[in-house]
């Protein structure tokens, strides 16, 4: 027979189920697991994806979204993880590599982190 321990009710011999504490309704479950914060950016560039078998596109690309590590954009070619790129964006050039790729309604939402730039 169970018995009771520090004033708990017995069980009938299975493990107390765990106490959850309920989230508190003003404060918002996060659910996005990126380090940095993004903003929606429009805008449309002109890349050079090189993929890591060697095959090469120039294409225009769709900004979608920018954080402090990379741009979002949609494309309509299958740049692979770990292509390289260059991307001409408003007059400024940016280069970097694809961190994922996505197939997404006939295009590819690509992940671009953008190399850091050494100061001059």
């Amino acid at each position: 027979m169970a018995r009771a321990i520090a004033g708990r009710p017995t069980t009938g011999g299975r493990a107390p189920a765990p106490r959850r504490r309920p989230a508190p309704a003003d404060r918002p479950l996060k659910l996005e697991r990126r380090a940095a914060g993004r903003t929606r950016e429009h805008g449309d560039g002109v890349a050079t994806f090189v993929n890591p078998d060697g095959r090469l596109w120039l294409t225009r690309v769709r900004l979608v979204d920018r954080s402090d590590g990379g741009l979002g954009v949609r494309a309509h070619v299958p740049a692979a993880p770990g292509a390289s790129f260059s991307l001409t964006l408003g007059g400024a050039v940016l280069q970097g590599v694809v961190a994922h790729a996505r197939a997404r309604g006939g295009a590819y939402r690509l992940g671009l982190r953008c190399a850091r730039r050494a100061a001059a």
